[in-house]
Order: structure tokens, then sequence, then C-alpha cells
């Protein structure tokens, strides 16, 4: 099997520092196998956005974004999870159901991909034999300061709203997360290795007075290349924030062993999108 890496920060059960992992398919660690970003905690680097504003719809200069149909605007579940946090969709971009994975997305990218006969189709029917891989890939290779001067992200650093793939395929208030929102869901719900419908993942589950609010997140694996690596064994998730050089992002993931991580890796990779509305207050 295809190798996954990128670097890991615990913020599960797991050792609060920072750390290299292996493959999910060597050792509990879903992500990686070497350095390959920086880790911005403990001193290791600078701090990840904690809090950001309210996105603002703006015009992206050079670069057009895929449009959502009314069919994926209908109104979609939202669940609340810990008191004034965010609330979290019941289902991935492009998943019918709660279990299902949905589409795969590199960084920045709005069109998303599903898994045909083999191959990687892009959800709007222009491509049918896609690959997760830098070559094709817009904002691989392209540090901060270009993302935001070529219409990628905004000030805070948070994709634009027309390259935020939850905000084009579900328009409203929906987007993908920040890096604390996952961490905050891991700290502040309980979690639970299943299976829906024959499919592993967890459900994650609010606590005292939400403690009848629950999400399922399936393990969707990641698409490399041409392949779909690790479905089952892991479920790594884009957030909307990029790194501090010029090929990462932050992704948060979780394995079957109690591990609750956010991670760095190479934004060619294809993985999930949650979409979430409001901010922490």
């Amino acid at each position: 099997m295809t190798r996954a890496a990128g670097m890991g920060y615990n913020i599960g059960p797991m050792r609060n520092k920072c750390t290299d992992h292996k493959s999910p398919h060597d050792v509990p660690n879903p992500g990686t196998v070497r350095n390959e970003g920086l880790c911005h905690v403990n001193n290791c680097g600078e701090q990840p956005p904690q809090k950001e504003m309210a996105p603002q719809i703006e015009t992206a200069t050079g670069h057009v974004a895929a449009s959502a149909g009314t069919a994926n605007r209908a109104v979609h579940n939202k669940v609340q999870l810990w008191e004034d946090g965010p609330c979290w969709a019941d289902k991935n971009i492009g998943a019918e159901n709660p279990e299902d994975c949905g589409f795969y997305f590199w960084w920045g990218d709005t069109v998303g991909y599903k898994r045909e006969n083999y191959a990687w189709a892009a959800s709007d029917g222009s491509s049918s034999n896609f690959e997760f891989d830098r070559k094709n890939v817009f904002t691989q290779g392209r540090d901060l300061k270009d993302l935001h001067r070529k219409g990628w992200t905004r000030e805070n650093g948070m994709l634009t709203p027309e390259h935020d793939a939850a905000h084009v395929h579900w328009g409203g208030e929906w987007r993908m997360p920040t890096v604390q929102e996952p961490i905050d869901l891991c700290k502040k719900c309980d979690w639970s290795w299943t299976s829906v419908n024959g499919v592993n993942g967890y459900s994650v589950r609010g606590r005292g007075a939400y403690a009848s609010a629950s999400i399922f997140l399936p393990c969707t694996g990641r698409g490399l290349g041409t392949s779909l690596d690790g479905a089952g064994l892991y479920g790594p998730y884009w957030s909307s924030v990029p790194g501090s050089d010029d090929y990462g992002a932050w992704w948060f993931g979780f394995d079957s062993n109690n591990n609750h991580t956010y991670y760095y890796g190479r934004r060619f990779y294809g993985q999930s999108v949650r979409p979430v509305q409001g901010f922490t207050k």
C-alpha cells in the first residue's frame, strides 16, 4: 500500500508532544513516515490559527471556482456538540448518508472527486481519470503571500469562500473547519469506534447537556495518485488553513486505535471535507 505522509501533533489520548508517526498500516497513528512540515505547537514553530473571523464573500483573482448546483444547496442537517461551539454537518461533502465517504478534494479544490471503476472521476464530469499529484494541484508550490495575492486565501489565512469546498457545494454559512475546531471536537466530545452499515469510523458525542447529540465520521482513507489508500483504516479531513511553507496544509485525522490528531501534510492529498457553521464564541 502507499504510505501516507504528513506531520502529526497529538490531541487525543496520546502523548502531548510533537512526534513523527508511521503509516496507519504499520502502527496506530495515521499519517506520517518522515517530517514533511513544520509543527506549529510546543515551540516547534508558529502557532496555528486559533480563531478566525466569519467568512465574507470575496472575488478571487485569476481563478474560477466550481459553482454548486441547486441540488447541492439543499438543507443539510447540523449538530451542535458543545456550548458556544460551531455546528457540524452530519455528513461529508458529496455524501448521501453519514457513513458515505463523499468527495475527495486536494487543498483548495472545489470540484471534488469520487471513486468510479478504480479511478478518480470529477464530481462535475470534467474528468474521469484524475490523479492526486502535485502537478495537478494549483495551490502546491505557493507560499502564504502568493496564496493571498492570487486570491486563494483571505488576510486571516483561511481559504476564500470561492475556494472553500464546503461553501461552494452547500452555500449559505457552511465552510471548512479551522485548525482549532477539530482540536475542540477531540477535547470536548466522547469518541467511540464503531461501524455503520459496514463502514468503520467514529461516533462523536457531546457531553452533559449535549450528550444526545452526535455525528459519525467515517474512515475515508486518502487519494494518492490514482489510488485510494487506507479506506476503513483512517480518516483524514481538510481544514481551511494552509501551512507557512509552499506545500502544506492542516488537516485532522483519526484511526481505530483511539488516536484523534491534527496533522500537516501535502496539499495534493485527496481528502474528505466535513463542513461546519458558526464560530466558537
